[in-house]
């Protein structure tokens, strides 16, 4: 059991970075209906997970938002990435997040 169990954990993040990915090119390509599909499957994924990847959740969700003009919604979102932006321990993680962070517009 031990075997496995790893494997399904990198499928899993493997899965959620895809997601995360794939929200972020739906969201350049402007289709927000997409875009939020793809961030709503990777915010479900990241449950639980460390500040870092909830954070990129959240940015994907605040972009979708955003492109799909519910300004209110982007702003709430954002606001959660950010607060899990300062849980980030990792300094060049939470840097990337910021950094990130501060190119969706609300």
């Amino acid at each position: 059991m031990a075997i496995v169990e790893p494997g399904r954990v990198a499928i899993r993040e493997s899965a959620r970075q895809q997601y995360w990915q794939a929200s972020r090119i739906q969201a350049l390509l402007g289709d927000a209906p997409a875009a939020t599909r793809h961030a709503e499957v990777c915010f479900s994924d990241s449950a639980g997970l460390e500040p870092f990847y909830v954070g990129y959740a959240y940015e994907a969700l605040a972009r979708a938002a955003s492109l799909a003009d519910d300004r209110q919604k982007a702003a709430e979102y954002l606001s959660l990435a950010q607060a899990q932006a300062q849980g980030v321990t990792n300094e060049e993680h939470r840097a990337l997040l910021v950094a990130d962070l501060s190119t969706v517009k609300v």
